[in-house]
């Protein structure tokens, strides 16, 4: 009498499979998370970069703040207009 010596492993490829795959996943996840997470926080570091670079290189001069031309009164010129604005 012949007998299956595959018969005892039917489903061991299923069960490996089902004690592999959550590590798996949750290794993916993770990776995929850590990157999104430091791709935001690249993205924060370029835009206060370049909102510094655009603050330093365009000092805003506009209809409020028609003294705010120098870099020595820029820091107090959005207090002086933001009473402007307020009282307005």
């Amino acid at each position: 009498m012949k007998t299956n010596r595959w018969r005892g492993r039917a489903g061991q490829s299923l069960v490996e499979m089902a004690m592999v795959l959550p590590l798996l996943a949750f290794l993916t996840f993770g990776l995929l998370d850590f990157g999104r997470a430091y791709y935001f926080q690249v993205s924060v570091t370029n835009a206060a970069r370049e909102g510094a670079r655009v603050a330093i290189l365009n000092i805003y001069t506009g209809p409020q703040t028609p003294n705010c031309s120098s870099a020595n009164s820029y820091a107090t010129c959005p207090v002086q207009t933001d009473a402007n604005i307020v009282n307005a």
